[in-house]
């Protein structure tokens, strides 16, 4: 018990001092994350990214891993820095409600760590394939709630290690033939325009939770995944008047809806 309890001070007083400067990162703040060599930081209603960039240059360690939230922030001037120019081990970026309609690419060259990446509730149109070039590494993307209205073949070459793909609530039409990482274990494309899945999810082996409820989808044969390890099915309020035939050899589904 005692070891235990020095474990766990241990990792709360290392987060804490890695949150020791938290007074020169304003007009962001500081959270220690009780994980070793983890903090997360957090910038809301910021005038300017060039201000963020300078708040946390040179705060933290190379090796200390950072999540950094951008939110309700004006960030016009994204072009001018780059998220390089901060210094910080970032594995994890968030970047919501900030009206973003593009996203330049040079901010976002270097950032090989990021292994979450959000870019939701914003006004973007398109997938900012450029960007994702430069995170070769990403596990969980979120676009959720943006302006796209289509998944284009390219978009998403740049994620082949993607497991978690979140676009719900856009306004999705169009989904080319092999659009989607085969390393994708869920998916959520519910809330959208989508009539045909023009076979894109037949080629996704490892997928086992599909969320395409709320489309205007008519039919689902021959449209799912081969290797049947689904265990959850979204489906409700589409167009479906019959299930496929090949559900009945699902047999790790646990959940249809």
């Amino acid at each position: 018990m005692a070891s235990f309890v020095y474990a766990v001070w241990s990792i709360t007083n290392v987060a804490s001092v890695h949150c020791s400067v938290r007074p020169e990162l304003s007009p962001c703040t500081c959270e220690p994350i009780y994980a070793d060599n983890y903090v997360e930081l957090s910038c809301e209603k910021v005038d300017s990214f060039h201000q963020i960039v300078d708040a946390l240059s040179n705060k933290f360690e190379p090796d200390v891993n950072i999540s950094l939230k951008i939110s309700h922030s004006q960030l016009e001037d994204l072009e001018m820095r780059s998220f390089m120019d901060m210094k910080l081990k970032l594995v994890k970026l968030r970047m919501q409600w900030n009206s973003l309609r593009s996203v330049p690419e040079l901010p976002f060259r270097g950032l090989s760590n990021v292994e979450y990446l959000s870019i939701g509730d914003n006004e973007l149109e398109e997938i900012p394939k450029h960007m994702l070039n430069h995170m070769p590494i990403v596990k969980t993307f979120d676009m959720g709630r943006c302006r796209l209205s289509s998944v284009l073949q390219d978009d998403l070459k740049g994620t082949k290690m993607v497991v978690n793909l979140f676009l719900p609530s856009n306004n999705i039409k169009r989904l080319d033939k092999g659009a989607f990482p085969t390393s994708l274990v869920t998916l959520h494309l519910g809330r959208n325009q989508i009539e045909n899945l023009n076979t894109t999810l037949r080629h996704l082996d490892k997928l086992e939770s599909l969320f395409i409820n709320m489309n205007r989808i008519s039919s689902l044969d021959d449209e799912l995944p081969e290797s049947n390890r689904l265990k959850l099915i979204m489906a409700q309020n589409n167009r479906l008047v019959r299930l496929p035939e090949s559900m009945r050899y699902m047999q790790q589904l646990e959940n249809l809806h």
